[in-house]
């Protein structure tokens, strides 16, 4: 299910595009274009279109999470401040930069969907 992007109504699809639009952006100005994107259940297919980077990895599962936050190699992740508000508190998953943030509206739920892109320390430019 699309969360965030690609719902049906034309206030839903404008408020996700909003949001994608400012989540792609923000990732093409501060990462190399080699910089690998990965998400959890967000922003598809609206962010591929506005990012422009495949391929986009799709992590399913807290296991998954906790591989790519301890992954030495450069990368984004675009996940729920929700869930991993969640899973900080794991012993396997290390604190982790914040690189962007941004609010949008779950319309399948019915609810605020805050997007938090974490990222290795080492792969973006701080600007």
């Amino acid at each position: 299910m699309d969360r965030g992007c690609g719902s049906r109504s034309s206030r839903a699809r404008r408020s996700s595009s909003t949001t994608c639009s400012r989540l792609a952006a923000a990732l093409r100005a501060r990462t190399p274009e080699e910089t690998p994107v990965a998400r959890c259940d967000l922003l598809k297919p609206s962010l591929d279109a506005y990012l422009g980077r495949p391929p986009i990895e799709e992590l399913q599962g807290d296991v998954a999470i906790a591989e790519w936050a301890v992954d030495p190699r450069p990368g984004v992740l675009l996940i729920s401040s929700l869930r991993w508000s969640r899973l900080r508190g794991l012993e396997m998953v290390p604190d982790l930069p914040i690189f962007a943030q941004e609010s949008g509206f779950d319309f399948g739920k019915g609810r605020r969907l805050d997007i938090l892109v974490l990222s290795h320390p080492w792969a973006f430019d701080p600007r």
